[in-house]
């Protein structure tokens, strides 16, 4: 059985998947995540994003959050780190955070929903284009290899 906050957090990661961009790293939520985190509109959101889903979920569970909020994926990734909430990405559960690194650059964050299975777990990611031709970037879905990822972070009460 998932945690209340596990169950909370991929609730409201899926009720922004119609969020699409109007323009490069634009949109009306897309503008509100970063002004949240304080970064730059147009700047990249996807770790704006999981920064107002945790947000939400706390909000409507009334806790308080378990990390800062980042924009940076790097930043995020660190305090995971050095607060032993990294786990390797073969024991990816729902509600946990899948960290994606491309060579030496920190590319995205997402909410997992479904865990680990037979080598590949399936996320939701902003900032990222669907496998739809036609369809623009913003909020999807995606199935991911597990080593895609440098590994997951799991949030204090995800279980």
């Amino acid at each position: 059985m998932r945690s209340p906050l596990a169950d909370a957090l991929i609730k409201v990661a899926r009720s922004y998947l119609a969020v699409r961009e109007l323009e490069p790293n634009r949109g009306r939520e897309i503008d509100r995540w970063n002004e949240e985190v304080g970064a730059e509109l147009g700047s990249a959101y996807q770790c704006s994003f999981v920064s107002h889903c945790i947000e939400r979920a706390c909000v409507a569970l009334e806790r308080p959050r378990p990390v800062m909020r980042y924009a940076s994926t790097f930043h995020f990734w660190s305090e995971a780190k050095a607060c032993r909430m990294v786990k390797p990405a073969s024991e990816a559960i729902p509600g946990d955070l899948g960290v994606i690194l491309q060579g030496k650059t920190w590319r995205h964050v997402g909410v997992v929903v479904q865990g680990a299975s037979e080598g590949f777990l399936r996320l939701i990611e902003a900032n990222v284009g669907s496998d739809r031709p036609g369809d623009r970037r913003g909020v999807h879905e995606k199935r991911r290899a597990c080593s895609e990822l440098a590994g997951v972070i799991r949030l204090p009460g995800i279980s």
